[in-house]
């Protein structure tokens, strides 16, 4: 038993020094700004329904890109209608759960692609 637990040690081991990433590599390739959270937050909630880039056609019939989402709403209004989202659900979305920095992060996102 001792020594199927030091081949294991040994294997993990030199796993870790041939070329795996480390912690700090993995972290250093994300992109941990509010437009890059919020764009992986999209990626993960609303590409489903959504064309989530400033360009492109919604999965969903009707739904419009957040280029488009962009272009509607300013500041305060995409500020609401996010916090609409949470609380109510938009025309046939239902509510989605959206925490206070999330809303942020996704804001800083769609806000970034009129740049």
């Amino acid at each position: 038993m001792r020594a199927a637990i030091n081949v294991i040690a040994i294997a993990l081991a030199s796993f870790s020094t041939a070329g795996c990433l480390t912690v700090a590599d993995w972290v250093s390739d994300q992109d941990l700004s509010a437009p890059g959270r919020g764009r992986d937050f999209a990626r993960t909630e609303c590409s489903g329904c959504h064309a989530i880039g400033a360009t492109g056609v919604s999965p969903r019939a009707g739904a419009p890109n957040f280029g488009t989402i962009r272009m509607r709403h300013n500041e305060l209004s995409l500020e609401r209608e996010l916090q609409a989202i949470e609380e109510v659900g938009h025309y046939s979305m239902p509510p989605m759960p959206i925490s206070r920095s999330g809303r942020e992060d996704l804001k800083a996102y769609i806000e970034s692609l009129g740049q």
